[in-house]
């Protein structure tokens, strides 16, 4: 299993991770593109670059491509049939996010040497009356809080549809953004990151534009 797709605008061309022909298959109402191959292909930096070829041929012919995990397998089509039917209503909503839009990741690191320091206070008190659960979703919004990024969010927040964080307190990375953007903002939206790191006397690295690995999540 590559990917869910929609929107097409040509065959699909070239071959799938292990050299097998890919083809389109209509699923409980969705388009998905799979291969059929004698193994679950294993996790090798070779066996991803020929995934990640794959899905981005995939991106050059359809609007909308939501990619599938490396080594997402089912062992007949009726078997990825009831997988799919379980997830179809996300995986829809998915698929209509990523439309027209392509993936940009930040790489954030903090000054000097040594470990990233948390910069809120577990079980602090807001004085406010919050509930217990309040308090909680606040404490587990700042965990996920990448340290000094919110520069470089207001810098590209305009072209931004969705964003997922994964914060390091570990090393130099402080943690990296993942920004849905639309396709062809990536030259627009890079400059602005740039500059806004700059400013803020940070030091990222910026990639893209990429397939929406990081947001295929919300089906797979």
């Amino acid at each position: 299993m590559y990917a869910v797709v929609s929107g097409a605008g040509g065959p699909l061309r070239g071959e799938g991770a292990m050299g097998e022909r890919l083809r389109r298959v209509r699923v409980a109402g969705l388009d998905l593109v799979i291969g059929s191959v004698p193994r679950v292909p294993r996790p090798t930096a070779a066996a991803l670059r020929r995934y990640d070829a794959a899905v981005r041929r995939l991106m050059a012919t359809h609007g909308s491509v939501l990619p599938a995990r490396h080594g997402t397998c089912a062992a007949t089509l009726d078997e990825l049939t009831l997988t799919v039917h379980d997830r179809r209503d996300a995986l829809r909503r998915s698929l209509r996010l990523v439309r027209h839009r392509v993936q940009m990741t930040v790489r954030v690191f903090a000054p000097g040497s040594g470990s990233v320091q948390s910069r809120f206070r577990v079980g602090s008190e807001y004085g406010d009356g919050a509930t217990q659960g309040r308090q909680y979703l606040q404490r587990r919004a700042a965990e996920l809080q990448v340290p000094g990024s919110e520069p470089l969010r207001a810098a590209v927040r305009k072209w931004v549809r969705a964003e997922r964080t994964e914060r390091q307190d570990k090393g130099r990375l402080a943690g990296s953004l993942y920004h849905l953007i639309p396709r062809g903002a990536a030259p627009a939206y890079r400059t602005a990151l740039q500059r806004a790191a700059l400013a803020a006397g940070l030091t990222v690295v910026v990639s893209g534009p990429w397939p929406p690995y990081a947001f295929a999540d919300g089906g797979w």
